[in-house]
């Protein structure tokens, strides 16, 4: 993942909101998630009584590049990482960010593989 989008691998780090390391895009929340983690006193989201809750689920529908929407996956993937963790998290986010006709690791904004042409059908 950190090679094709270019970012540096301990940027992509994250323990959840209330935790340290977090990623960069998230250590100056605008969307009130590390101030209500606070709060409620958790630290990952499914943590939470109320999970998933209405901005959460509104969060899930921004922040659009290419035409793929990066957080749709958000309400779907925290029981997965509630249930498994990191790691396997990881892993399963590699697989499918890999080029199914080459296996070329793709940049989650990809619409199509540039070595193979192959569409993503990233929506």
């Amino acid at each position: 993942m950190a090679r094709a989008d270019r970012i540096p691998v301990e940027d992509l780090r994250c323990d959840g909101c209330l935790s340290d390391p977090v990623s960069p895009a998230c250590r100056e929340c605008r969307h009130g998630f590390r101030a209500c983690a606070a709060q409620k006193k958790v630290t990952w989201c499914f943590q939470c009584p109320e999970f998933p809750c209405r901005p959460l689920e509104d969060f899930s529908k921004i922040h659009q590049v290419n035409g793929i929407w990066h957080h749709r996956k958000v309400v779907a993937d925290l029981p997965f990482l509630k249930d498994h963790g990191i790691v396997p998290w990881l892993g399963r986010q590699e697989r499918e960010g890999a080029c199914s006709g080459c296996g070329k690791m793709l940049s989650g904004y990809a619409r199509q593989c540039p070595r193979c042409g192959l569409p993503t059908g990233r929506k």
